[in-house]
């Protein structure tokens, strides 16, 4: 076989297709190394919040009934997780490690997509974008599975576009991807199978259907069978993830507030689709919305709109209708934008007169992109990675001039993370986790063990007698105290603090709790 490049004949085997393929994979190669070499700098040291603690928890002693980690399980993560324990020592290494490698697989996909969908400029505006991406680059950085989740969509995706267009022996690639990909994220599974459903109708004839869905439950069985049994059977399976579904949707599914889309989740998602394109928001509105009135011509092909839709409807759904309960969860979504942009930016550039352009939009959102990352100081998104470091560096130094055996460690019940943190890093100290329970009174809400029913079996404040110590970890219980000036503020090196109080224990009186166990009349909270 002979090509014909530059007027020159080159034989042997060589074609131009093969040039593509070399060029393809070297931007892949190029883009995941790009990923690796920004995510080093800024990975954390330390466990990040709430959820990164009960997966290294979790790595320790899987235990889903006290949520380590919490359900549905994430047993092929945990099981991800240990593996890459040996080589880098701890799981929080280990698991920022699979992040980082995660988003660099991702950026290379999403290139590698886009370029198929619509050429090669197409890619590189993908690629680019998806790799700055201020939101995906933060929790490339943390042990959580958020890094993962646009390289698994995109992994169920590319097969179920290629079975949408036609190409039915696609269904078994979709299939395995799907099922498989639940043991990282079940949530993503589960919100990605309506996709691979009709993309299976479009195109497949009743005997492969079969055989695909009989495919799919067999990778679900993979890692769902060893779940269950691990989690003490179906029925306790069940009880543990309704337990949590039924905590988490409280503030946010519209049949509690019909209100709760147009002011919880909806701005939540708008917000979160911000974070996540940054500049490229503006341009994929532009070119994807206006562009195409004003060029009176269609920016997409139908069918990938029609199969955009297909692929966000269910998460988009779930987001503003039941639960978001972070901006990232927008990430179920949000590659599909991300595959879109190529044209969108052209679009945009043809739609100005100024198709020329279209290169430097890409160049100028990127950079955009980069210094929402990274500024400004001590409130960009990167300084939050390294002064949350500061701070868990810090609280460890402190407990470190306390007796374990004397000393209680108090954190918020709810949201902050102090107090699973502790009890990752400090297991050797009691622990209380404090805030309102279920009827409203301060209370101990959880204990040294933590109980994901603590807000119903919430108990009167109660410590050891030996207890001298009592470190108040988080600033967000100080509405809690009474007489919070008696407490001795430690500045912490990332400017925040913990509160000290050496002496007898607190008592709740008239539902807030006072350092003194003979307050004054009239005593009242001070603010720090």
């Amino acid at each position: 076989m002979s090509a014909e490049l530059g007027g020159r004949v080159i034989p042997g085997r060589f074609s131009l297709e093969a040039v593509g393929a070399l060029e393809a994979a070297a931007g892949a190669v190029g883009l995941g190394l790009l990923v690796v070499a920004s995510r080093l700098p800024f990975r954390t040291r330390y466990l990040a919040n709430w959820d990164a603690a009960q997966f290294a928890l979790g790595i320790r002693h899987f235990d889903l009934a006290h949520h380590q980690p919490h359900p549905p399980g994430y047993l092929g993560y945990i099981a991800a997780g240990r593996l890459l324990l040996r080589v880098f020592g701890d799981p929080n290494s280990a698991l920022v490690a699979l992040s980082i490698g995660g988003e660099a697989l991702g950026v290379a996909v999403g290139f590698l997509f886009a370029r198929a969908l619509f050429g090669r400029f197409a890619g590189w505006v993908s690629g680019l974008a998806l790799a700055a991406a201020p939101l995906y680059w933060y929790y490339g950085e943390v042990a959580n599975t958020y890094a993962l989740e646009p390289l698994l969509a995109m992994l169920v995706a590319w097969p179920c576009w290629r079975l949408w267009t036609g190409e039915a022996r696609f269904a078994y690639p979709a299939a395995v991807a799907l099922g498989l990909g639940g043991a990282l994220r079940p949530s993503t599974m589960v919100l990605l199978t309506p996709l691979f459903l009709l993309s299976l109708r479009r195109s497949a004839a009743q005997p492969l259907v079969l055989r695909s869905l009989g495919i799919y439950a067999a990778a679900v069985a993979v890692w769902a069978l060893p779940l269950l049994v691990l989690a003490g059977g179906p029925i306790r399976f069940l009880q543990v993830s309704l337990q949590l579904g039924d905590s988490v949707t409280g503030g946010t599914a519209f049949w509690n507030d019909a209100r709760n889309p147009l002011t919880v989740t909806g701005p939540a998602v708008l917000t979160g689709l911000g974070w996540e394109l940054g500049l490229f928001s503006v341009l994929a509105a532009f070119g994807l919305l206006a562009a195409p009135r004003l060029l009176r011509r269609e920016v997409l092909p139908p069918a990938w709109t029609l199969f955009c839709w297909a692929w966000a409807a269910p998460a988009l759904l779930t987001f503003l209708f039941v639960h978001i309960g972070q901006l990232v969860y927008v990430q179920a979504f949000a590659p599909a934008l991300f595959l879109s942009l190529g044209p969108a930016v052209r679009a945009t550039a043809e739609a100005v007169g100024r198709a020329h352009l279209a290169p430097g939009l890409v160049l100028a959102a990127a950079a955009t992109s980069v210094l929402i990352f990274l500024l400004p100081p001590r409130y960009s998104l990167a300084d939050q990675l390294r002064l949350h470091d500061l701070r868990v560096e810090g609280m460890l130094a402190l407990a470190a001039t306390t007796d374990p055996d004397h000393t209680v460690l108090i954190g918020d019940a709810y949201g902050v993370g102090s107090y699973r943190t502790a009890a990752y890093y400090l297991p050797a100290y009691h622990r209380a986790g404090l805030g309102r329970d279920s009827e409203g009174r301060v209370r101990e809400i959880f204990g040294d063990a933590y109980d994901p029913a603590g807000s119903r079996r919430s108990v009167p404040l109660a410590f050891g007698a030996g207890t001298t110590t009592y470190v108040y970890l988080d600033r967000e219980l100080l509405p809690l105290l009474a007489d919070s000036y008696r407490l001795t503020r430690v500045t912490l090196p990332d400017g925040s603090a913990v509160y000290v109080w050496r002496g007898h224990p607190p008592e709740v009186i008239a539902n807030r709790v006072w350092i003194d166990r003979h307050p004054q009349p009239g005593a009242g909270a001070s603010a720090y």
